[in-house]
């Protein structure tokens, strides 16, 4: 695993310790490598689920739609 260091200026250090502690966290690290996978696959998460609402939106345009009773009754939903 490789090192990287971070400088933080005093006031967000201050605001970090306080917000790890709140949470729980056992290290700056530990903080940092959930940070950083968070911001990772939510923008996974974020473009993929943009682009299923382009699909629906252009589903919408084509008159590609059902209703609630439909959509129930396709799936067999009481």
């Amino acid at each position: 695993m490789k090192a990287h260091p971070v400088k933080i200026p005093d006031k967000m250090e201050e605001d970090l310790q306080k917000y790890m502690e709140e949470l729980g966290y056992a290290s700056f690290s530990e903080f940092a490598r959930d940070a950083i996978r968070d911001k990772l696959y939510k923008k996974e998460l974020t473009l993929e689920f943009e682009e299923k609402i382009k699909e629906g939106l252009e589903d919408i345009k084509k008159s590609n739609i059902h209703s609630h009773e439909e959509v129930k009754k396709k799936f067999d939903i009481e």
